[in-house]
């Protein structure tokens, strides 16, 4: 039941959300893109052009860094048919790390990329969740293992 909760809310987990995958595997790249603050996605809705102001000093001047899943082999993002800038989200759980790294659970970069492209792999235990920690070796012999704790400690203090 709680899986079939998560699915129809449409919480499916990191690599989810991809759309490009090959035999199980999602290539992810850094890409610039034209920055655009909340107002002007309204108004690049309405025709106006994007804000060319610098986002950072470490950036280029109005452009701003996405995670984006594009097609196996390919080195840029294009924009389907009636798709703009404004329109593209990051990758759920995976993030930027120094600017330039891609990092997050399950993702390997691939080898000369200097960490700005990677790839996540369908693998075991890539969905799961884990529900706690046993405790004391579990419901059944938390009892039982708690018992033998408190006789080795009467004997440490008798000793």
């Amino acid at each position: 039941m709680h899986w079939r909760e998560k699915f129809r809310n449409g919480e499916f987990g990191i690599g989810g959300d991809l759309k490009y995958v090959q035999d199980g595997v999602g290539e992810l790249r850094v890409v610039e893109l034209p920055a655009l603050k909340p107002t002007d996605r309204a108004q690049q809705e309405a025709g106006f052009e994007a804000n060319t102001a610098p986002v950072s000093a470490t950036m280029s001047p109005g452009m701003t860094k996405l995670i984006l899943n594009v097609p196996a082999g390919e080195t840029t993002y294009k924009l389907e048919d009636g798709q703009s800038t404004a329109d593209l989200k990051k990758v759920k759980g995976v993030k930027l790390h120094q600017g330039h790294m891609i990092v997050g659970p399950y993702v390997q970069p691939k080898k000369g990329s200097n960490g700005s492209v990677a790839t996540l792999k369908v693998q075991e235990g890539l969905w799961e969740h884990k529900r706690g920690h046993k405790v004391d070796g579990g419901e059944r012999r938390k009892a039982e293992v708690r018992f033998k704790r408190r006789v080795e400690e009467r004997k440490k203090e008798r000793s």
